[in-house]
């Protein structure tokens, strides 16, 4: 249900993020493909999600900054990209769920997001964009 990368293609890497649960996995933002999930170990692409993956498990854009894995909730790969806000992809489903300043204006007061980081509990992180600083409370985006 995945688009795989096409053999020889060349891709703007952005931020690698190595899988805490599967050892050798690392996950690609690019800046125009995607996230690709990459086995170290056997030197392939296991899959890649993008803005037009199947319903569901699709990207806000294809144009990606960061990746970030709260530990205190180490079940979701959260996404800061270019134009598409933020992305929260659930890492055992693939679903994707998708905060931008659109659809929460109240959340995100813009779509491109450069940096994510997180507190060592759940009560929080923070979203770097090109505007200041920003700070939420993860349940605020849960049930925004």
């Amino acid at each position: 249900h995945l688009a795989p990368l096409a053999a020889g293609s060349r891709y703007d890497f952005r931020h690698i993020y190595h899988d805490r649960k599967h050892p050798g996995y690392l996950w690609i933002a690019t800046g125009g493909a995607g996230l690709v999930l990459f086995d170290a170990r056997k030197g392939e692409v296991i899959e890649r999600v993008t803005a037009a993956s199947a319903s569901g498990y699709a990207l806000s854009t294809d144009a990606l900054w960061r990746l970030h894995q709260n530990e205190a909730d180490p079940g979701f790969l959260w996404v800061g990209t270019q134009g598409g806000g933020v992305n929260r992809i659930d890492m055992e489903t693939g679903q994707v769920q998708v905060w931008s300043s659109r659809s929460h204006p109240n959340c995100l007061p813009s779509d491109d997001v450069t940096a994510l980081a997180s507190s060592s509990s759940r009560r929080g992180g923070a979203v770097r964009s090109t505007l200041p600083l920003m700070v939420y409370r993860i349940q605020t985006l849960r049930d925004s």
